[in-house]
């Protein structure tokens, strides 16, 4: 829902509400275990696509420098994780 919403806002060129917390609400969704969709909700391979792809439409549309490599390491990792599992 994050995604598609944000992504609505950012095609209508429409000012992006809260985007601080907005930012650290994805940014916190990266977590050791994994990746998560929201508080308290199990680590899932898909959020990893849907979190940083928010996080990117984020810093595209406001210019804005976010420092991502700690993310997707953790990223990577959670896919291999996932993917290597069985």
């Amino acid at each position: 829902i994050t995604y598609c919403t944000l992504s609505s806002i950012i095609l209508l060129n429409k000012l992006i509400p809260n985007q601080k917390e907005l930012i650290m609400f994805l940014i916190n969704r990266f977590t050791e275990d994994g990746v998560n969709g929201r508080v308290n909700k199990i680590p899932d391979s898909c959020y990893v696509f849907w979190n940083y792809s928010s996080l990117i439409n984020l810093i595209n549309y406001n210019k804005i420098n976010i420092e991502l490599d700690e993310i997707r390491k953790i990223s990577i990792e959670f896919l291999k994780e996932c993917y290597f599992k069985d």
